[in-house]
């Protein structure tokens, strides 16, 4: 009998990071997009089950596409038609403020009271996967019933048993982060795997910073540099931040600037701000990509509107200098104090000086 609190190990086949990625996904990417195409067929002929299925499909990747907005908008119709199951992944992106949702706790939690009966009925007497996953996040967050993690997790084991990837990826999260059950680092990777193989994106990119990291498994980059291909495919913008670094820094791959542009720009245009800030750098240094100082404010723009202090430095250096911009002097200054007030001691000194 296989020990499920051992260590998953590196496989003994190990890839030459000098040769492309294996792309080991493509034969079931195939399988999960004639399915995609099935369930879109059956999904706009009126059948309920259909659009919840689709939206599940694009809401955790699974081989096909990591999309929430296609998900958002095929739980919604699937809801509307009276699915309770539907009306349990709305409330999750609701809650979290997902596929174009406003985030709205309070409206989760009316949702939640509305569904969590049939939820409960679903799960309890019909065994449903799905329902048990959503009546695990109501008792985990306290949506409908009574905040219980230890119950969270009795129904996530319950789901994952079934092979629900998303139910087994939070189960895995449960051992990782000791919520309704002790911590446990193996266990979590012997979930986040099993849910990574059958294609559930987020589990994919988790176990990939797993192998990088060494955390519950042996480190392995190269592992590590296969399973963020696979998430990284599917769309899925961490992963594909997290995989232009590897090719930034030659970790687990053959270096390559361009390809690290490549990824940067992919994960940049679904709003990852790390990534934003990355492709900024490389276009005002000329890495892997054409220097373009326009480019390259362009981007600073995008990540500091959301927020993050060094391309907020940055953006007001531009300003100052006229580097691929006007000079405006007002517009740095406001810049600099947007990163002063984040703690960025180099925007401090910087404003400091401008006084």
């Amino acid at each position: 009998m296989a020990d499920d609190h051992a260590p998953l190990r590196a496989s003994a086949t190990r890839h030459d990071p000098r040769t492309p990625i294996p792309d080991e996904g493509t034969a079931q990417r195939a399988k999960m997009h004639a399915i995609e195409q099935r369930l879109k067929q059956l999904a706009e002929q009126g059948h309920v089950e259909a659009m919840t299925q689709l939206g599940a499909l694009y809401n955790g990747g699974m081989n096909l596409r990591h999309d929430k907005r296609l998900a958002a908008h095929w739980f919604q119709k699937a809801m509307d038609a009276g699915s309770h199951v539907a009306a349990g992944y709305t409330m999750q992106l609701v809650y979290f403020g997902s596929g174009d949702l406003a985030r709205d706790r309070e409206k989760a939690r009316s949702m939640a009271h509305d569904c969590i009966e049939p939820l409960l009925h679903a799960a309890q007497q019909n065994g449903d996967a799905d329902a048990m996953m959503h009546v695990a996040f109501c008792s985990a967050h306290g949506l409908g019933v009574p905040k219980d993690e230890v119950k969270a997790v009795e129904w996530l084991a319950k789901a994952a048993e079934q092979e629900h990837a998303v139910a087994q990826y939070n189960l895995g999260r449960c051992y990782f982060e000791s919520k309704g059950v002790a911590k446990d680092e193996r266990l979590m990777v012997k979930w986040c795997a099993q849910a990574a193989e059958l294609g559930y994106a987020q589990a994919q990119y988790s176990l990939g910073l797993c192998f990088k990291r060494g955390t519950g498994v042996a480190l392995d980059e190269i592992k590590a540099v296969e399973w963020l291909s696979r998430a990284a495919r599917q769309g899925l913008a961490a992963a594909q931040y997290a995989l232009a670094l590897c090719f930034k820094h030659g970790s687990g791959v053959t270096k390559d600037e361009t390809k690290a542009v490549e990824w940067y720009a992919k994960a940049a245009e679904q709003g990852n701000a790390h990534a934003q800030y990355a492709l900024a750098l490389c276009f005002e240094e000329g890495a892997g990509v054409a220097q373009d100082s326009v480019k390259a404010v362009e981007w600073y723009t995008r990540a500091a509107e959301q927020g993050k202090p060094q391309a907020q430095l940055n953006l007001a250096l531009c300003l100052e200098e006229g580097a691929g911009i006007a000079l405006d002097q007002v517009k740095a200054v406001e810049w600099y104090t947007m990163a002063a007030q984040q703690g960025h001691v180099k925007a401090q000194q910087q404003l400091s000086s401008s006084q």
